[in-house]
């Protein structure tokens, strides 16, 4: 069986995949979508009448090594500042006790090293595996190489290594309970203002599409 690709796509994902008909033809090539953020969540039930439950990155790593763990399957993790796989992989492993890690490997390789990265991933079989370079980066790579993976699901999870490693903190409950969790993000991170700055924009093209195009999404 192929690789299974996972993607989490927040408001911003589906902003740039409407502005860039490549990136959004990635985002269909996917096995699975998870909302990642309230604003898709808002957004997917304003277009389709249907309210999907949110999924993080974060959380939906956490619960396939878990599934991993008790399956005897490796995790391997991509991505990340040098140290950040490393540092995620150990924190699994104290969280999730027989969760066997194939490999941890940093976000940062020229072009011409993408093979040599490959196959790193395919030598360990992982079941599973974490790639953390960013969007669209992380898209595009796995839309590239994900069918000649020999792992069994490859999930992008963004920056979400960062907070499995312990650099980033994760949002009280009740800030992920109320939507609130970009907000904290970008207390941590205030270079995130710059993408903050998008939202008007998100929620603009999300009210302008007419209720008649809407129904025709939906046959």
């Amino acid at each position: 069986m192929p690789c299974q690709i996972i993607y989490t796509v927040s408001a911003l994902t589906l902003l740039r995949a409407h502005e860039e008909p490549e990136y959004a033809a990635v985002l269909e090539r996917a096995d699975l979508i998870t909302a990642d953020g309230i604003g898709a969540v808002w957004a997917i039930q304003r277009l389709t009448g249907q309210r999907p439950e949110r999924v993080t990155g974060v959380d939906l790593a956490v619960t396939l090594a878990r599934v991993c763990a008790a399956e005897e399957q490796s995790v391997f993790l991509l991505g990340g500042k040098p140290g950040v796989a490393a540092e995620a992989a150990a924190r699994l492993q104290d969280r999730l006790p027989g969760l066997r890690i194939a490999g941890a490997r940093h976000g940062f390789w020229r072009p011409g090293e993408e093979a040599e990265v490959v196959a790193e991933i395919n030598r360990a079989r992982p079941g599973l595996l974490l790639v953390g370079i960013g969007q669209p980066a992380q898209e595009f790579f796995l839309d590239k190489v994900g069918r000649g993976l020999a792992a069994r699901v490859a999930l992008g999870v963004g920056g979400s290594l960062d907070v499995l490693a312990g650099r980033l903190r994760r949002a009280p409950r009740w800030m992920q309970r109320a939507g609130l969790e970009w907000l904290w993000r970008w207390r941590q991170e205030p270079w995130r203002l710059r993408r903050i700055l998008r939202l008007p924009r998100f929620i603009w093209v999300v009210l302008r599409t007419p209720r008649k195009e809407r129904r025709q999404s939906e046959q």
